[in-house]
């Protein structure tokens, strides 16, 4: 493990590289938005170290406005946190990476879609529409404020009204800007084509109707989609950190598969 800094386009990005002894592959985590990036922490740790060991090193790292890297939540945006995946991908190639990939959980996998130059995509339970998901996170405000006010009738179309006019809504301890807002909410995973083989790995007891509806809309556009569903928690939703021992063996076994190819 070795933590470091990388040069962000806009400031520095905390960065945590998992170095595999030898191998040609590696590959950079895209994580998930807002608190589900630090409910998941524990789990891309667990990722990284397991993928070293099988000779695949991974790339973990904070983007703009997140963790510990500089600037504020209200400063990210989708497209700068896009670079900041791009600023990782060049920095393992410079080390002499022949084959870059990418991890992608949850809305990780909206930012990470739409890469060309990689040569392997992994997702984790892949937000695909990313207007449900902002919808979902709006929730998390009307919570709030029945928390504070049982009669409280703000709703989540009343919350992007808001956004709309305008203003930054604050939830959960986030500044949820209207323009990162905007860009949320019109991300859709069906929107991008990867160039590469993608390995599409849902949490629960099998693949919903939605994800095989989006991966069959990749392969009809060409694209090479391995779909399949492992049992575990969604440990991106959970207070308490749960492990899915099952996605990280079914990753690495992916990365290996690809790296023999």
């Amino acid at each position: 493990m070795q933590p470091f800094f990388l040069d962000g386009l806009d400031g520095p990005l905390f960065a945590n590289f998992f170095a595999a002894e030898a191998g040609a592959a590696a590959y950079v985590f895209a994580p998930p938005f807002a608190e589900e990036l630090n409910r998941s922490r524990h789990m891309m740790a667990r990722l990284a170290r397991a993928a070293a060991e099988a000779g695949h090193s991974v790339l973990l790292l904070d983007p703009f406005g997140t963790g510990d890297s500089g600037g504020r939540f209200e400063d990210g945006s989708w497209p700068r946190w896009q670079d900041d995946l791009a600023v990782g991908a060049t920095w393992l190639k410079r080390q002499g990476y022949a084959k870059v990939g990418l991890v992608g959980l949850r809305t990780g996998a909206l930012l990470s879609a739409s890469f060309k130059d990689i040569h392997h995509l992994i997702l984790w339970s892949p937000v695909i529409s990313g207007e449900q998901f902002l919808t979902q996170f709006l929730r998390l405000k009307v919570a709030e404020a029945m928390a504070r006010d049982a009669a409280s009738k703000e709703t989540t179309k009343d919350l992007k009204a808001r956004l709309d006019a305008g203003e930054t809504l604050e939830i959960g301890g986030y500044a949820l800007t209207p323009a990162m807002a905007a860009e949320l909410g019109a991300a859709k995973l069906t929107d991008a084509a990867p160039r590469c083989p993608v390995d599409w790995i849902e949490v629960g007891s099998a693949p919903s109707p939605a994800a095989e509806r989006a991966a069959a809309a990749w392969e009809k556009a060409g694209v090479v989609v391995t779909l399949s569903a492992v049992e575990g928690p969604m440990f991106w939703s959970l207070l308490e950190p749960e492990v899915a021992d099952a996605l990280i063996d079914a990753t690495v076994a992916a990365m290996s598969r690809e790296a023999a190819r």
